[in-house]
């Protein structure tokens, strides 16, 4: 009989000794996988700061020589001007500038221009233009900085270089527009 507890007590060692390599290798593994394992947050505070948006028309200033029976105006929400010109001999022209004002905190650009050009024919008695003060032409992609102004000019002149033949047979109502569609700059 002893020979038979040696066997069950050798048999039960060798469980023992299973059992503590078994735990063992299961601290090492869970000590090595803390050790492989990491855990990163971000965080943090961001502030929007206030931004208006406000482009709008300033300023009418009628230049010197122009006809004094027209008239420029500014609508009241600031974003039409509205002028009416009789022009009724070849030479007399209507000129006045005004300011395009960004009174805004974001820089502006214009996204798209629509002007009623004038046809072939009210070109040989009539000039209309819209330039920058400067005579630079005002083309889409312009930028308008904010709390900055551009100043504009707008003539209409009954051409002074026309011929007898040109002259309009009969009196002409010419709806003129130049519409300047400001978006935000990029």
């Amino acid at each position: 009989m002893v020979k038979i507890r040696k066997k069950s007590l050798l048999g039960a060692s060798k469980h023992s000794a299973y059992l503590i390599i078994v735990f063992f290798l299961a601290i090492f593994i869970g000590v090595g996988y803390s050790f492989l394992n990491s855990s990163l947050s971000l965080g943090g505070v961001t502030k929007i700061s206030k931004n208006t948006w406000n482009v709008h028309f300033e300023n009418i200033n009628v230049k010197e020589g122009s006809i004094t029976d027209g008239s420029a105006t500014i609508s009241e929400d600031t974003a039409i001007v509205n002028f009416q010109v009789p022009l009724k001999q070849p030479g007399e022209y209507y000129e006045f500038s005004v300011d395009v004002k960004n009174s805004g905190t974001i820089d502006a650009k214009i996204n798209s221009i629509i002007n009623s050009s004038l046809t072939e024919a009210q070109q040989q008695y009539l000039e209309y233009t819209v330039n920058y003060e400067n005579g630079q032409e005002i083309k889409q992609g312009d930028i308008l900085k904010a709390n900055e102004s551009s100043k504009i000019v707008i003539k209409v002149k009954y051409r002074d270089d026309i011929t007898e033949s040109n002259l309009p047979t009969e009196d002409q109502n010419l709806n003129l527009t130049f519409n300047i569609n400001y978006v935000q700059a990029d």
